[in-house]
């Protein structure tokens, strides 16, 4: 609840006169959300499902109060293998015995949270065939990949000197994606000047489930508007399914990171 003060003189609001002080209490509205997340990469053990939840604004945050701990989760592999999650420690569910992700498999997850039923599903992608790797004339690292239908493919930029640390890329620039096999060109966000004279550069493909496409073209609709004539683009695209819930599950294969000079 949030306190207003409402001041009063006779119903007349008046400024700088006496005045009678009442204080009144207004109900905000509010709507508890789930949030749910996880990446599942090929070729590495299960790092965990994340579930949070959103509180009211009249509540302190910390992390302690977001987190869902008394969730149901567990997985199914190629509409198979049942895969229990339990909470840890660390703010994941994560499976009893440690759990490797394979390429090419099908997973979804159930969750139960006070009643409310949760799905997601993805596909893993295939690895990686990866080819004719360069530096183009916009400053940015670009290769040639062989696309599947069902995956969408970004690019990380990595540089290093001699004996000096590495830097890498932070963000995507874009997302490429074929409607049929066949091998397209996926490039790095551009690379600064003094970084792209490094001694040794490398470029590294990530493919995603085809479903990161809809919520990587819409991840900005939840931005503040700063123009008050522009009109909103619309909400986020989601890929976990139930009445209250937003969040995203899915799976990734990584290359190897592949020199370019």
């Amino acid at each position: 609840m949030r306190k207003y003060l409402l001041l009063l003189n006779g119903g007349l609001i008046l400024f700088f006169a006496c005045q009678e002080e009442q204080v009144i209490e207004i109900p905000l509205p509010y709507k508890n959300i789930y949030v749910v997340s996880a990446e599942l990469q090929a070729n590495t053990n299960l790092k965990g499902i994340k579930i949070s939840k959103t509180i009211p604004l009249t509540e302190n945050f910390s992390n302690t109060n977001t987190v869902v701990e008394d969730a149901i989760v567990y997985l199914r592999i190629d509409s198979l293998r049942i895969i229990p999650l339990k909470y840890s420690t660390n703010k994941y569910y994560k499976p009893l015995e440690p759990f490797t992700i394979d390429k090419e498999q099908y997973i979804e997850v159930f969750i139960n949270v006070e009643n409310k039923d949760f799905y997601a599903s993805t596909h893993i992608p295939k690895d990686l065939v990866v080819s004719n790797p360069k530096i183009n004339n916009k400053g940015q690292l670009e290769a040639l990949v062989l696309a599947e239908e069902n995956s969408v493919y970004s690019a990380l930029w990595y540089a290093q000197n001699t004996n000096g640390p590495v830097k890498k890329a932070t963000s995507f620039e874009s997302i490429k994606r074929s409607s049929k096999k066949d091998f397209i060109s996926v490039n790095t966000s551009p690379i600064p000047q003094d970084i792209l004279k490094s001694d040794s550069l490398y470029i590294q493909i990530i493919a995603f489930d085809k479903q990161y496409w809809d919520y990587f073209e819409t991840r900005e609709n939840n931005k503040p508007i700063e123009d008050i004539f522009a009109s909103s683009g619309g909400s986020v695209v989601w890929n976990v399914r139930g009445d209250n819930v937003i969040g995203l599950v899915i799976g990734t294969n990584y290359s190897m990171l592949i020199s370019v000079k």
